[in-house]
């Protein structure tokens, strides 16, 4: 199978992105996926010219450190090196723009998410009950480069 990796750029990116979301059972405003396609913080996995998965990241502190805000893969395309792929091409885009540090998180529930963050590198770093509802969301971080 051959996956692409790339920057969302059109409509069509976006309703792809929105289509992994309902396969998935979520949904996120069509404004911030049209934001983060504005500011180049959307990049996409199309295999077939179906969009399989997708990153959004955005930045704290004057762009000096960098956040993984979602990260979703169709569950049939899980296990194929797709999300890994993605966090690396993030990775690639804020090494070339001088960030130094990369910032993640996962609900203290999700297993998976959290043994993917500790494989690409990440180390945890806190923790936080975000919603007050004792389902504490685990951070993590990643240096890029080193000063």
């Amino acid at each position: 199978m051959n996956i692409i990796f790339r920057k969302a750029l059109t409509t069509e990116d976006i309703s792809g992105c929105k289509f992994v979301d309902i396969q998935m059972g979520f949904t996120t405003d069509d404004k911030v996926f049209v934001k983060s396609t504005e500011d180049g913080r959307l990049l996409v996995a199309e295999s077939g010219n179906q969009i399989i998965g997708y990153i959004r990241y955005g930045y704290l502190w004057d762009d000096e450190v960098a956040v993984l805000q979602m990260i979703r893969v169709l569950p049939e395309e899980r296990g194929k090196g797709v999300g890994r792929e993605l966090v690396q091409s993030v990775e690639e885009v804020l090494k070339k723009h001088g960030v130094r540090q990369l910032l993640s998180s996962t609900d203290e529930s999700n297993d998976n998410s959290y043994k993917f963050h500790k494989s690409l590198g990440f180390k945890e770093c806190g923790d936080l009950d975000i919603n007050g509802d004792q389902l504490k969301e685990v951070f993590f971080k990643k240096i890029l480069l080193d000063i």
